[in-house]
């Protein structure tokens, strides 16, 4: 690759002006072979600086060998067009323009090879190595051998497009990280996992933010607490330590999702997920259960791509009924918050946080240098479930076995109590469980709905019950987890069911240990 062959940002700049001002003084030329000639001039001269590449999506990107930085190739892109402006005078509003950029990225798009970019960090598995961007040409390499500067494009390509800083981190253990990010945040004493358990689940997720190439499912950091809790602060305060600046994926009122911001990795932030939006819930399922997102290919009328970008996802809700879907909660890390104490704006909170980023963002690379060994291993996370979240809680904290059994034990209650929470189907069934006819008695599921129909009429919990033997049918599989659990529930293939998919549902009674039957219809019953 080249490597801008000696030459500086200036040096180039001055042969590119000069090189676009001897094809424009051409008076009698016409215009497309201007642009043609100008565009082709272009292409020569960062040739030889660099390359071009673009990625299966569609994407063109640029790698500029004289500053170390990737651009992405399109008249839409201000980083792009502030570059030709800088490198070679074309400004907005010059008749030239328009044409050569889109001469240009169609030549990309039409012969340079296909290439992989990175954001914001990088896990090269085979070497065990891990690289992380400094958003300035150059980058963090991380292995066991410890942490040094390296230029970009070493190891893998990083493109600084999601608002990042620079920093001159001063590597060491400075013993004020997990102070400042963690400790001091009011975890509530009121859920499953005492506060300072929580701490330490917060604490494993936080470092786990440098290895998105690690994990196949990126666990969720839902943080639920009242007003004034300090929900958000807690993501911005990270946000602004490992990048320099917190960004807002969703806050309130959403038309749509801006899936270019699950770009703006380490950590993306869903602010206020109150509103119970089906259409969100189920494009956020799919992005926290496969790591993909399907769009359409550009400049394409029904070719898809799939776009996996390496983001972690970040929820505050005072209430979040938005998660309360066994296939997201599963993969949920749980925190409740109680109203903070501080009396500093979050402004000087954060500001504060900028002028000591050196010496915490430091401290944030010495602890993940720590963990590459341990971690990465030539492993992969399997995707099963929060696999990969255990090993990385099992990394980081200092605990025995028999303790972090426990903090996970109370991370998986306070999951299920999040499910459970104003949930009717849970009290009735319970109830029906514990009227002594229905003990031992095997029921098909439209039984059972029309008996926890009768009792949900004399309780008035008619609201919270599907409408449908069917959907009732889909509410106990979202709550399996819970069922099993609270309930003793299990499952086998019913014989002489015609299809194989009808399953016996069985119920370990809470007080008397006796087990139920109940039958389910063909589709219904299947574990989620």
């Amino acid at each position: 690759m080249p490597e801008g062959r000696g030459v500086s940002s200036s040096q180039a700049a001055s042969v590119g002006w000069d090189t676009v001002r001897t094809i424009r003084r051409q008076p009698k030329k016409a215009h497309v072979d201007i642009v043609v000639e100008i565009a082709s001039n272009i292409l020569h001269l960062e040739e030889q600086y660099g390359s071009f590449w673009f990625r299966a999506e569609g994407d063109a990107f640029f790698f500029d060998g004289v500053d170390r930085r990737v651009y992405q190739v399109g008249d839409r892109n201000p980083d792009w067009t502030s570059f030709i402006v800088k490198r070679y005078g074309l400004m907005p509003g010059d008749r030239f323009r328009r044409s050569t950029m889109a001469y240009l990225e169609a030549h990309v798009r039409q012969n340079a090879p296909v290439k992989e970019v990175r954001r914001y960090s990088f896990w090269e598995r085979e070497r065990n190595r891990l690289y992380i961007s400094n958003y300035n040409g150059t980058a963090w390499q991380i292995d066991a051998d410890g942490v040094k500067v390296v230029p970009n494009g070493t190891g893998c390509m990083f493109l600084d497009d999601d608002g990042g800083c620079p920093c001159d981190a001063v590597i060491g253990n400075h013993s004020k990280l997990r102070a400042a990010l963690v400790d001091d945040l009011s975890f509530s004493p009121d859920g499953a996992a005492a506060p300072e358990e929580q701490a330490d689940i917060l604490w494993a997720w936080l470092l786990g933010l440098a290895f998105g190439d690690y994990f196949v499912v990126r666990p969720l950091l839902l943080l639920e607490g009242e007003r004034g809790a300090g929900k958000t602060l807690a993501v911005q305060r990270i946000q602004t330590v490992l990048k320099g600046a917190p960004t807002t994926m969703l806050d309130g009122d959403w038309d749509q999702l801006p899936v270019h911001l699950l770009h703006a990795a380490p950590v993306a932030l869903m602010d206020n997920m109150d509103a119970p939006l089906m259409w969100l819930r189920d494009r956020i399922c799919a992005y926290i259960t496969s790591g993909t997102w399907i769009r359409r290919k550009l400049y394409t009328d029904n070719e898809r791509v799939e776009i996996r970008p390496k983001t972690f996802l970040a929820a505050t809700s005072r209430e979040p009924s938005f998660f309360r879907r066994s296939d997201v909660v599963d993969r949920c890390l749980v925190l409740r918050l109680d109203r903070r104490k501080v009396t500093r704006s979050p402004e000087d909170i954060l500001e504060e946080l900028r002028a000591e980023r050196p010496i915490l963002l430091g401290e944030w690379l010495w602890h993940v240098q720590r963990l590459v060994a341990g971690l990465t291993s030539g492993k992969k996370d399997s995707g099963e479930r929060l696999a990969g979240f255990v090993r990385l809680f099992e990394s980081t904290t200092r605990l025995d076995e028999e303790r972090v059994g426990g903090v996970l034990e109370a991370l998986q209650s306070e999951r299920e109590e999040l499910i459970a929470e104003e949930e009717p189907i849970l009290d009735l069934l319970e109830a029906w469980l514990e009227t002594p006819a229905n003990r031992g008695r095997e029921v098909t599921t439209s039984e059972l709905y029309r008996d926890l129909q009768i009792l949900a009429d004399e309780r008035n919990l008619l609201e919270g019950l599907s409408k449908h033997p069917r959907g009732f049918g889909r509410q106990i599989r979202n709550l399996w987890s819970v069922l099993e659990r609270r309930f003793g529930a299990t499952q086998r293939r019913a014989p002489g069911s015609a299809s194989g998919r009808a399953r016996l549902v069985r119920f370990t009674g809470r007080k008397t240990g006796e087990e139920e039957h109940v039958r389910m219809p063909e589709g219904e019953a299947e574990k989620g």
